[in-house]
C-alpha cells in the first residue's frame, strides 16, 4: 500500500453557497470583508474534519487513447488530515452553528464553497475508477493498464486477461507515472469532509 505523506496544492470554488455541513464552531466572527457594493461581509475561517482518515481529496483525469476514445478516471486519496480556508458570511455562520451537534457520515464538498486549500498529510490512495471501463474495447482497456503503473509495477499477461474478463470499473494507479508517462492530464481537484467539521477562526489560529 502506497503513502502519500503530504499535499500543498491550492484550489478554490467559484461560487460560495450557504453551508449545510456538521460543524464545530470555534469562535463569533468581527473579521469581515466586502467582496463588493451590496454584498454581504465574509470571514475567513479554517475548516478541518473533527476525525481522522476524514478529508478525502478526488482527482479527476483525462486521457485520449490511441483510438481516439477519450477516457476518464476519478481517484481518492483519503487522507489522515487535511484543512482548507473558507470564506463565510453571518447567515452561513449561523447554519454551521445549527448543524454542529449532529454527528454523521455525510460527505461535504467543500468546493460548493468559497475555499482556500491548505494542505494535508498522511494519505492512502485508492483505486482509480475508469468512467464506462467495461464498455471499451479490449485493446483501449489494456492500454489504461500500461499508461497507470511503472513497468516494474505493471499486470503481466494473465492478470489482464483476468480483469478484462472481470466487471470491476477499476485500476490500481500510481499518480505520478500517469501524469508524467501515462498521457493522463488532470482537470480537477475536489476536496470533500465526511462527518463532523471544526471550523475556527482564521486570525485566531495563525
Amino acid at each position: 500500500m502506497r503513502i502519500i505523506e503530504q499535499s500543498n496544492i491550492a484550489t478554490s470554488a467559484d461560487t460560495p453557497v450557504d453551508v449545510a455541513a456538521n460543524v464545530t464552531a470555534s469562535s463569533n466572527s468581527t473579521n469581515t470583508r466586502r467582496p463588493g457594493f451590496g454584498a454581504p461581509s465574509t470571514a475567513k475561517y479554517v475548516i478541518s474534519p473533527e476525525y481522522i482518515n476524514s478529508f478525502v481529496e478526488t482527482c479527476e483525469y483525462t486521457k485520449t487513447l490511441s483510438s481516439g476514445t477519450v477516457v476518464k478516471m476519478s481517484h481518492d486519496i483519503i487522507w489522515q488530515w487535511g484543512s482548507c480556508y473558507i470564506h463565510l458570511t453571518e447567515t452561513n455562520c449561523i447554519n454551521v452553528r445549527m448543524w454542529g451537534s449532529i454527528i454523521t457520515r455525510i460527505p461535504h464538498c467543500l468546493n460548493n464553497y468559497d475555499i482556500e486549500f491548505i494542505g494535508s498529510r498522511h494519505g492512502i490512495p485508492e483505486m482509480g475508477e475508469v468512467e464506462n471501463f467495461r464498455e471499451l474495447c479490449d485493446t483501449d482497456r489494456i492500454e489504461i493498464f500500461d499508461s497507470v503503473l511503472y513497468p516494474d509495477d505493471q499486470y503481466d499477461d494473465d492478470i489482464k486477461k483476468n480483469m478484462l474478463d472481470g466487471s470491476s470499473n477499476t485500476v490500481d494507479c500510481d499518480i505520478t507515472y500517469m501524469t508524467e508517462n501515462g498521457g493522463w492530464y488532470l482537470v480537477e481537484t475536489v476536496y470533500y469532509i465526511h462527518g463532523t467539521v471544526k471550523l475556527e477562526l482564521a486570525s485566531e489560529i495563525e
